[in-house]
């Protein structure tokens, strides 16, 4: 069976921003934050209707993992975990774009790499997405998010399926051609790492959530079609200008979320992000 944008859209669900007072230990990225001598390029692959995952060596062997950019927080699976000897502890809360709180655990210290990048996260959360997702899509071990990155300047390619980490001699131009202005998001303890664009509405800056998570398209809030914030058409369009680059005219679906929209992975097969995510620390 085919599975429909509604199944793929259970996997965007956790944005794992942690609660202040179930807040883990801050994760060890001192590494992270030296940029590699040269750009690095991670590739990526089609998972389910726009969605992509990565091949992650995670204990010596090859483990599937979504790259999720609206994710918050790099989670691994209970099965992973158990096969790595870390038995899950604690207890955090993320919540759906809806707003639904969803659960999930910690393990003390994690180590992958993707090629030459390293990842290391102390701790890192632990989820059971078959929870979310059917059993008849591929078998995950786990979600990237953008905090695996932190510290970086990071370009997201879905066109050319794949991420760069860019050296300190690519950030100038890749800024300057396809960088964008972000507010980040980090949760109420810091620990998490999301982005959103800025998009500009009829009487003030809008902020869209990037995620590649959500293969549903671009999504918009009914408040700001209420308030006529964003303009929506009789075709279920609408003209919207992210950051500095030219207005154009997209598919948008109204939907109740947590943010003023959502720019997911109809957008970025269109168009090359390059975010700079130095100096979070």
């Amino acid at each position: 069976m085919r599975p429909s944008h509604h199944i793929c859209l259970a996997i965007l669900a956790v944005s794992v921003f942690l609660r202040a007072d179930e807040a883990p230990r801050t994760q060890d990225a001192s590494a992270a934050l030296i940029p590699p001598n040269v750009t690095l390029r991670i590739p990526l692959r089609n998972y389910c209707e726009g969605l992509k995952c990565l091949d992650l060596q995670v204990g010596g062997k090859a483990r599937t993992f979504l790259f999720d950019s609206g994710g918050g927080s790099t989670l691994i699976t209970p099965e992973l975990a158990k096969e790595l000897g870390s038995a899950p502890y604690g207890r955090g809360v993320g919540y759906r774009m809806n707003g639904q709180a969803v659960e999930f655990n910690y393990c003390a210290r994690f180590h992958g790499s993707l090629g030459a990048w390293e990842l290391q996260h102390a701790p890192v959360a632990v989820f059971d997405l078959r929870k979310l997702l059917p059993p008849e899509l591929p078998r995950l071990d786990g979600v990237v998010a953008l905090d695996s990155f932190r510290g970086q300047v990071l370009t997201l390619d879905w066109a050319a399926n794949e991420l760069r980490i860019l050296a300190s001699s690519d950030i100038p131009s890749a800024l300057g051609k396809t960088g964008v202005e972000t507010r980040i998001a980090t949760g109420e303890n810091g620990a998490s790492l999301c982005v959103l664009l800025p998009v500009t509405g009829e009487r003030e800056t809008l902020w869209f959530l990037l995620d590649s998570g959500d293969s549903a398209g671009t999504l918009v809030a009914p408040h700001l079609q209420k308030e006529h914030s964003i303009r929506v058409d009789a075709r279920s369009t609408a003209r919207l200008q992210v950051g500095t680059r030219a207005s154009e005219s997209l598919p948008v679906t109204v939907e109740a979320i947590n943010y003023d929209g959502v720019l997911g992975t109809h957008y970025l097969k269109d168009h090359v992000i390059t975010l700079d995510l130095r100096h979070l620390h």
